[in-house]
């Protein structure tokens, strides 16, 4: 067996970040996959508290949208180096209830096309987060102290500055950042707002002998309350792009936010696990 290692912070930097939160989180999850050349795979989830408090709910505002990523990285030759991610689907009815299909293998490389999915639903209503675990058809259910928080975007959308990591060991503190608002443009049909952060650290500051800029671009709906693109351009490793294409305003199936016939229902407290396996080919 092959060890596929990942990890995906829900509502946290992983995912596109929106002006308060990209599609509500009950928990955060980490986990591994464990494959095998004989296509089998093994695959460990572990749900923990969020930190960031109780989940949030948006009504009146439907949508429905596919998440794409990828990074691109430009070679000293000048070959181009592509890798796309796999895809994320979002939900969100008129009730504020939203789901989630978060691949487990975030990289092409990982990407095996049988490794299943387990959405996460948020029914704001019933009080209740849901992850279903399609392999075993088992709904895991968490309940959530209510009231549940109601998110009202406020006329003047705030961005917050990107968070600057040191590198090695060394600080970035002589680094310069600017940000620029910049014209709003549509995006896949929705009209969003944008930012730029440039930053510069001269040359010793992260081990560079030369100066290095970093620019983060922020592009924000202020109507679905959701980042539509968010890209980051760094020369140590090319181009990371989060984008949401395919948006839809109409009303998602209700279907999507019901936990399925046949499944069978586990009251869970956090921190929790789900274990399954199967073959990935």
């Amino acid at each position: 067996m092959k060890r596929g290692n990942w990890i995906v912070f829900l509502c946290l930097a992983s995912a596109l970040p929106a002006a308060h939160g990209q599609m509500q989180k009950c928990s955060m999850v980490s986990g591994g996959v464990m494959t095998g050349l004989d296509g089998k795979y093994t695959a460990t989830l572990t749900y923990n508290p969020l930190p960031m408090g109780k989940p949030g709910m948006l009504p009146g505002r439907p949508f429905a949208a596919e998440e794409i990523a990828q990074r691109a990285q430009t070679l000293p030759d000048g070959a181009r180096v592509v890798d796309p991610r796999p895809s994320t689907f979002h939900y969100r009815d008129s009730a504020g209830r939203t789901r989630t299909e978060r691949p487990l293998a975030m990289s092409s490389i990982m990407n095996r096309g049988n490794i299943p999915v387990v959405p996460e639903i948020f029914d704001p209503g019933a009080g209740a987060c849901v992850y279903l675990d399609t392999v075993n058809r088992v709904a895991h259910r968490i309940r959530i102290e209510l009231p549940v928080r109601v998110l009202v975007p406020p006329e003047g959308l705030t961005f917050p500055m990107p968070v600057t990591i040191a590198m090695g060991g060394r600080s970035s503190a002589a680094a310069a950042s600017a940000t620029e608002r910049l014209d709003p443009m549509t995006i896949e049909g929705v009209e969003a707002r944008g930012t730029r952060t440039t930053t510069t650290y001269p040359a010793g500051a992260m081990g560079n002998d030369q100066p290095m800029t970093v620019s983060r671009e922020n592009w924000v709906s202020e109507e679905l309350n959701v980042t539509v693109l968010s890209k980051v351009t760094d020369p140590r490793q090319g181009e990371d792009i989060q984008a949401l294409v395919n948006i839809s305003r109409e009303e998602p199936d209700g279907s999507l936010f019901e936990i399925p016939r046949g499944y069978r229902v586990v009251e869970e407290t956090l921190p929790f696990q789900i274990t399954f396996s199967g073959r990935a080919e």
